[in-house]
């Protein structure tokens, strides 16, 4: 998935659980957690603005972001273009 500016998402969460949605380089450190806490059951939009956890701008190139929801897991890669 391209990337300029915010990157947006949707989580659907089939009953309220811990969910933490978090975006990772390609050398698996994480970049920044996006969202981090119990939600209720239903759809969540999720936005990344593209900058790591200090607030600086990610280079351009391949991010991963990685949504976890109780033992559910589910995955996709982001191409951040500049």
């Amino acid at each position: 998935m391209p990337v300029e500016g915010d990157a947006r998402m949707v989580v659907t969460v089939p009953h309220q659980n811990a969910m933490t949605v978090s975006v990772f380089d390609l050398l698996r450190r994480r970049v920044r957690v996006v969202v981090e806490g119990v939600r209720p059951a239903g759809v969540h939009p999720v936005v990344w603005d593209c900058h790591d956890g200090g607030g600086a701008r990610v280079p351009a190139g391949v991010c991963v972001c990685m949504a976890r929801c109780g033992r559910q897991t589910a995955s996709t890669r982001m191409v951040v273009m500049r």
